[in-house]
């Protein structure tokens, strides 16, 4: 896909976007993993972004905003994280995602991954309407059972 690609955003009080296209020189599969973003993904990893419950109340009072309940299953991937690092620790799923896995974890912000060669325009940021399923934006190919997802 051709560099700036149209992201439409709409008017939300509670919401700031940023969106980072990068480009890598091969295939993600064909990359290995970057030794010091995966020890960022380890417990007790010092980065440079710290979480606190102060952001965690207002990433949890945008997803309130729309009528979504960010219990359970359905909490930010940021807060899954911190999870599956303690339990367990995260592996290497490619470069793109493991960046984005490290920010998420250190910063407590919920991150999505669009790889925009199987994503399909037009590209939208906003409040669902009733009945939609999410991630429309995926292509016919089942995403990775891993893969971070927006809130």
């Amino acid at each position: 896909m051709a560099p700036g690609v149209a992201v439409q955003v709409d008017e939300h009080p509670l919401l700031e976007v940023a969106v980072l296209e990068a480009d890598f020189p091969k295939p993600l599969g064909a990359l290995a993993a970057n030794e010091s973003v995966l020890q960022l993904l380890s417990v007790g990893a010092c980065g440079p972004l710290s979480a606190d419950d102060v952001l965690r109340s207002h990433v949890r009072d945008l997803l309130r905003h729309g009528g979504y309940k960010p219990t359970g299953r359905g909490k930010p991937a940021s807060e899954y994280l911190v999870r599956a690092v303690a339990e367990a620790g995260l592996s290497s799923i490619n470069l793109a995602v493991d960046v984005c896995n490290a920010v998420s974890l250190h910063s407590g912000l919920p991150i999505s991954v669009v790889d925009l060669s199987r994503a399909k325009p037009p590209f939208r940021i906003g409040l669902a309407s009733a009945g939609f399923l999410g991630r429309s934006w995926m292509s016919t190919s089942p995403p990775c059972s891993r893969r971070i997802s927006a809130t």
